[in-house]
């Protein structure tokens, strides 16, 4: 999944991460080897072979590593507070640079951020609904 990511970014940039799929590269990650994974892999059975076999640790980045039970929930030996989210400023800055017709709101604050959308900079702005399936579901 890294490794794919790490293609769509180099074929549209100057960027070059060198990045090897590990499944055809197992050989290359040695003792001072660096292995990125996406987090649903942190409790893989190869992530954890790789860690004892290499006396390795196990790293977690994430917004959530604020938080000591981000590293017990993912198993991590060291976790680092690291989010690419935006922050509310940016969310609001990206709404208005690209100025929708509509905002439909998810995740976390979506009711609090969709009505400060609509009171204070006037869009026409909605939290999705739990279970909601589509959007014409409103």
């Amino acid at each position: 999944a890294v490794k794919k990511m790490n293609d769509v970014i180099e074929e549209n940039s100057d960027l070059d991460f060198r990045a090897m799929n590990y499944s055809d590269n197992k050989s290359v990650l040695e003792e001072n080897g660096i292995m990125v994974a996406p987090t649903r892999c942190s409790q893989a059975n190869y992530i954890e072979n790789l860690v004892e076999k290499h006396g390795g640790i196990k790293a977690g980045f994430s917004g959530w590593a604020v938080n000591d039970s981000f590293k017990y929930k993912g198993e991590y030996d060291r976790g680092f507070p690291f989010s690419d989210h935006c922050d509310f400023t940016e969310l609001v800055e990206l709404v208005e640079q690209v100025n929708p017709e509509k905002v439909y709101t998810h995740h976390g604050f979506d009711e609090a951020f969709a009505s400060y959308l609509s009171r204070e900079k006037d869009f026409n702005a909605r939290a999705l609904k739990n279970n909601q399936s589509s959007l014409t579901d409103f």
